[in-house]
């Protein structure tokens, strides 16, 4: 039996209302490893609930969704550095403007935009990165499709081929 096995064990005894040390006497050669993990969650079970207020739970919110934004862009920059590490010329790159444009000078030429306004938002970027993905996968089924296409084309043409040669043929002259 494994060890998990033996603490899950040891687990539903206790839960059934077993003491520690009756579940111990069971297996005495894991008792040594068995024993902290016991009573740590004989431990937690009996510690009393968290209770948090609404402003603090308020400001966890909102430092877990800080840190997930942070995690997040981190990691799409790291992949797009990847990217150009490995000499991987993005898609979303050969579509930017070149950069003499000064910042803003995209948002200003927009209709209803005034001249200085903020550029795009930072959300442009992950679409950039999504539309990158887009066009590797779609890029390769564009071509398996063009592949096959061309390929019935040679089929049919050769069958064609084959049926006007065969009624074309002029009959041997049988004399």
């Amino acid at each position: 039996m494994s060890f998990e096995e033996l603490l899950a064990n040891c687990i539903q005894a206790i839960e059934a209302g077993e003491s520690i040390e009756d579940c111990l006497v069971k297996y005495p050669s894991d008792a040594a490893e068995l024993e902290p993990l016991l009573r740590l969650l004989t431990a937690v079970r009996k510690a009393p609930p968290i209770r948090l207020s609404a402003e603090a739970f308020e400001r966890g919110r909102q430092a877990v969704g800080e840190m997930a934004l942070a995690q997040q862009t981190s990691l799409a920059q790291g992949q797009m550095h990847g990217r150009l590490r490995n000499g991987q010329r993005p898609f979303g790159l050969s579509i930017t403007p070149a950069p003499t444009l000064p910042p803003g000078a995209l948002t200003s030429a927009l209709p209803g935009s005034v001249a200085g306004t903020a550029p795009a938002p930072r959300k442009s970027f992950f679409l950039r990165l999504i539309s990158e993905d887009a066009m590797r996968v779609l890029r390769p089924a564009a071509g398996i499709v063009i592949a096959a296409c061309l390929l019935l084309a040679v089929v049919a043409l050769v069958r064609g081929l084959r049926t006007h040669l065969e009624n074309n043929t002029a009959a041997p002259i049988q004399g």
